[in-house]
């Protein structure tokens, strides 16, 4: 009996922990585009992020900083970005909003 209510448990919480992490790791909706895709477009912002030099998964840290730079992006209203650079230490991007 105990060994069920522990495996139930343990799945339990397997569950969870994949539904809260799959919540962390979706970036926002925003496209993806080259200079000239936005030609036209209205700019909104530049943004730019430094890394935690702290942490100790650098790809996380990345991830982060990518995901941040998105949700400033969506928070100016724009539809699309355009990376200027993105590495294990810095992320820029400009922010355009293009009509449909």
């Amino acid at each position: 009996m105990t060994q069920k209510y522990t495996t139930v448990m343990a799945a339990c919480a397997l569950l969870l922990f994949v539904g809260c992490a799959n919540q962390w790791l979706r970036q926002p909706e925003i496209i993806e585009a080259q200079q000239e895709q936005v030609t036209g477009c209205e700019q909104v912002g530049t943004m730019n992020e430094l890394a935690d030099p702290g942490k100790i998964i650098r790809s996380l840290d990345r991830y982060r900083m990518e995901k941040k730079i998105r949700t400033q992006a969506l928070e100016l209203g724009a539809t699309h970005i355009v990376w200027h650079y993105r590495s294990a230490e810095a992320a820029a991007a400009t922010a355009f909003r293009c009509s449909p």
